[in-house]
């Protein structure tokens, strides 16, 4: 007899009843709120650079490990996590009295809001252009009509349930529709990877 759970850790992802990944989402800004604990306590002052590798390496594979299954829908879930990055800027004694996104800015370092929006689409470019061995229609369906927009235009279908709707492959259809014709032909992931920082400049320090 299998026994019924709320939930239940899969891969390093804790998956609820409801896929809402509420406590997941917990989970790993506590485990990223240590890490950044660590960072404080063994260093007396951190300059701006060392700061920002030390968050890149250490903190922010945390919170973005698997994004594309579990990425938050919930503002505040989003907030927990940008929170974490809110609070390691101010580690910076000389730029810690300044605006959240002008620490941002001023360190170079894009919002995690940004970041899970470029993964995303990073990903639908490797799924269809043939980067992994699954069959990308069990994903995406091309849309018909391609009377606007670039010539990679997918379909997305209607979605009764929530759970449906913040699914991966439905979220980012309208993102990846509204991209233009350059960026969705790159020739390469790393092309494609830095058309969409240019196309996508004045967001990049935007979060909820």
């Amino acid at each position: 007899m299998i026994d019924s759970v709320l939930s239940h850790k899969d891969l390093g992802i804790i998956f609820d009843n409801n896929l809402k990944f509420h406590e997941h989402t917990i989970e790993v800004t506590a485990k990223a709120n240590r890490l950044l604990g660590l960072i404080k306590k063994s260093f007396d002052y951190l300059e701006p650079d060392m700061l920002v590798k030390l968050f890149v390496t250490m903190v922010r594979p945390t919170l973005e490990y698997s994004n594309s299954v579990w990425g938050p829908s919930f503002i505040l879930d989003q907030r927990k996590l940008e929170k974490v990055q809110r609070r390691a800027t101010r580690l910076i004694p000389t730029i810690a009295d300044m605006q959240y996104s002008e620490r941002l800015s001023t360190l170079q370092l894009p919002s995690l809001t940004y970041r899970r929006l470029r993964g995303d689409l990073i990903l639908v470019y490797k799924i269809l252009n043939g980067y992994f061995t699954s069959d990308f229609d069990n994903l995406f369906t091309y849309s018909n009509n391609i009377t606007r927009g670039h010539s990679l235009k997918l379909f997305k279908s209607f979605s009764k349930l929530r759970c449906r709707y913040d699914y991966f492959s439905n979220r980012i259809i309208n993102d990846w529709n509204s991209l233009p014709d350059n960026v969705v032909n790159s020739s390469t992931v790393n092309c494609f990877k830095s058309c969409i920082d240019t196309h996508l400049i004045n967001s990049r320090f935007i979060f909820v």
